[in-house]
């Protein structure tokens, strides 16, 4: 059995180059992160026109010859936001990015359900619980899945059983419950 190998989110160290947040990382004696692409100066979800900008084997590349590998990443909008055009827009850039994790490195792509609030999706608002939110974010998230099994990304949820009784009881309850997260397996 090998040992856990414990990881950093990249957003802790200042916004740079992929070749400096990586060596970053690395100097503070991590071989694991889960990448967002703030970290090295793009959107979190890259807009179509950043794509141009960006090429995820380039980043790869420059974190792996630092020693560090990305186990996942960040894909957060806000699956329930009130306007139903803002969301798709965010599930359109979502799968966009969906479809290049495994060239990142990724295994996991982490998402995040979103606020009915509609400035700040960590935000609590009263209508977060309701049925129309529970809905909405769930639309957006069969878009996501669809789009992961061409791109090697699968599954659903954190895999623990604690995880698997939430998501559950977020069901019943038909509440948003915090991240999401799928799995990504690299293209062979």
């Amino acid at each position: 059995m090998t040992a856990p190998e414990f990881g950093i989110f990249a957003r802790v160290f200042p916004i740079g180059p992929a070749p400096n947040v990586a060596k970053a990382i690395a100097d503070a004696g991590y071989t694991l992160a889960q990448l967002n692409l703030k970290a090295i100066g793009f959107s979190t979800i890259p807009e179509p026109a950043e794509w141009r900008q960006l090429d995820p084997a380039i980043v790869r590349a420059a974190f792996a010859s630092a020693g560090v590998s990305c186990w996942g990443v960040s894909c957060s909008y806000n699956m329930a936001h009130p306007d139903p055009t803002v969301r798709r827009s965010g599930t359109e850039k979502a799968v966009e990015l969906i479809g290049h994790a495994a060239a990142f490195g990724a295994r996991a792509v982490t998402l995040c359900t979103g606020s009915r609030h509609p400035d700040r999706m960590w935000a609590y608002h009263p209508d977060n619980s309701s049925k129309a939110a529970w809905g909405d974010m769930r639309a957006e998230l069969d878009i996501l899945l669809a789009a992961a099994a061409p791109a090697g990304v699968g599954g659903g949820g954190g895999g623990g059983a604690r995880d698997r009784a939430r998501a559950r009881e977020c069901d019943q309850r038909r509440r948003g419950c915090g991240a999401t997260l799928l799995r990504a397996w690299p293209r062979r």
